[in-house]
């Protein structure tokens, strides 16, 4: 990995998303860049609200960006590069992680305003839809820790091959990682595979299959996966992003969507072409 981005909106919970993508890049001696959007909107200093022209905006975000980048870079780190982009937050980083190519995008999710960000969508969704490029999600109030205990969160057909996707692997090597595959079988079970040797490059995965784990009586996925990492003391969760039209979203809703307002740990997204 060469380059981290780290999306900021300055609130509590993107300072603690910038403070572990920072972490993260340090031990994977990886490059870590802060970038964060903005739009000109009236603020009221007198009875007339006064419009900051985009050249302001653009020039007070920087600011922002640039003591935030001192604030928390690590003693002997690499310089921190700041970007920041007029526009809505999803568009904006995705420009910058395209201009300046990105190999991880890290965001904060606030936990204050989830029920209603659940129904009417949030930054962090629109990115998940949206991004080519593998995005890691931190919940509000996390504290870095070493991505060592990761679960791998899938819908792979029984009899068919698993494939750890090359990003993950790499991940889990670097940091040493033990890696646990979830697989759905239906609605109402799933089995749980230990990995014993993902350092290959091949496709299949040897590990231990523990017995079937019964899904809660809602039948939620996202119920049975978020009690499996908090009793198995799991540090990170990866899932691919299918991208289901908007009529397969309505009726059946998006378990990656329905993941990211419930977890308390680290949340890895990976987008479907990832995993081939």
């Amino acid at each position: 990995m060469k380059h981290i981005l780290i999306a900021t909106d300055f609130s509590p919970a993107a300072r603690c998303a910038t403070i572990y993508g920072i972490k993260l890049a340090a031990q994977l001696n990886a490059k870590v860049s802060l970038v964060s959007a903005y739009e000109t909107l009236p603020i009221p200093v007198t009875n007339d609200p006064v419009i900051l022209t985009v050249d302001d905006m653009q020039d007070v975000v920087m600011q922002q960006l640039t003591e935030e980048a001192e604030l928390f870079a690590l003693p002997g780190s690499a310089h921190i590069d700041v970007y920041s982009r007029e526009g809505a937050t999803a568009k904006a980083v995705l420009e910058v992680a395209k201009e300046w190519p990105a190999d991880l995008i890290v965001t904060g999710m606030k936990e204050h305003g989830k029920e209603f960000r659940r129904l009417f969508g949030s930054a962090v969704t629109s990115l998940a839809n949206k991004s080519n490029v593998p995005l890691l999600v931190i919940p509000e109030g996390t504290v870095y820790t070493a991505p060592t205990s990761i679960v791998i969160a899938n819908d792979f057909m029984p009899k068919v091959e698993i494939g750890i996707p090359p990003f993950l692997r790499w991940l889990a090597q670097e940091v040493k990682s033990k890696l646990t595959v979830i697989r759905f079988l239906g609605s109402r079970a799933a089995e749980v595979i230990e990995i014993s040797d993902y350092s290959s490059n091949l496709r299949r995965i040897t590990g231990m299959i523990s017995p079937l784990e019964e899904l809660p009586n809602n039948g939620h996925a996202s119920d049975m996966l978020i009690n499996y990492l908090r009793e198995h003391h799991s540090n990170l969760l990866a899932m691919p992003v299918r991208h289901q039209s908007l009529a397969e979203r309505w009726l059946a809703g998006s378990p990656s969507r329905e993941i990211i307002f419930e977890t308390r740990v680290p949340f890895l997204l990976l987008p479907e072409d990832g995993w081939k």
